[in-house]
């Protein structure tokens, strides 16, 4: 499929911090105005995305309830947590299945497989207004990588504005960005990566790797 490649913003937040986007809508209303447009890319670039098999290969893991309305799935590399409750408990199989081929998709590319076994947290998309996220506000609102407790967080909201989990394609795009987040963190061995390149590159990953 084509795909018209976004166009580079900057701008600079109250506390002198520098943020490169590839969305006008990723800047915040306050900081528009003085935003600086970078790279302005009307071309057309086509990619060959690389289909999931999570659909056909059924993915290993028992369900459990830790409390109330909590369940979780483990897998070898990720333990996904539905903290909301109301997702068909099927479906985090399915979840597990979009993040173990976004560890080999992504791990392929960079030629990186983490050891360390990290946390998918599925929230009530009403909880993001209340709860402290890094990045922009905009970002927050489908989902972040937590890179203290390796944790990603995705919101789930009940309609198709942000993020609907029902809407497969951009929950396996979001998987992808945020989990190429943590690599970057793992290959930088916890020390800062530029925002531009961490940002880029996840959201590249995301594109090119889902159909």
């Amino acid at each position: 499929c084509s795909v018209s490649e976004p166009d580079i913003y900057k701008y600079i937040d109250d506390a002198g911090k520098t943020w490169i986007v590839n969305n006008e809508n990723a800047i915040p209303y306050k900081y528009r105005d003085s935003a600086e447009l970078l790279e302005k890319t009307p071309k057309q670039r086509t990619y060959q995305p690389k289909k999931s098999t999570s659909e056909t290969k059924k993915v290993k893991g028992r369900i459990r309830r830790i409390q109330g309305t909590t369940y979780k799935i483990e897998g070898d590399n990720f333990i996904v947590i539905d903290k909301k409750g109301s997702m068909p408990k099927e479906d985090l199989r399915t979840i597990l299945g979009f993040c173990e081929d976004a560890r080999k998709a992504v791990g392929e590319d960079v030629n990186f497989f983490s050891k360390k076994r990290i946390s998918v947290h599925l929230l009530d998309g009403d909880e993001y207004v209340s709860k402290p996220k890094p990045g922009p506000p905009t970002a927050a609102k489908a989902g972040y990588y937590d890179q203290k407790n390796r944790t990603i967080v995705i919101y789930l909201y009940d309609n198709h504005d942000i993020n609907d989990y029902r809407d497969r394609s951009r929950l396996k795009s979001l998987i992808v960005h945020e989990y190429t987040h943590s690599v970057l963190y793992d290959l930088c061995e916890h020390k800062h990566c530029p925002s531009w390149f961490d940002e880029g590159l996840a959201s590249y990953m995301a594109m090119s790797h889902v159909e």
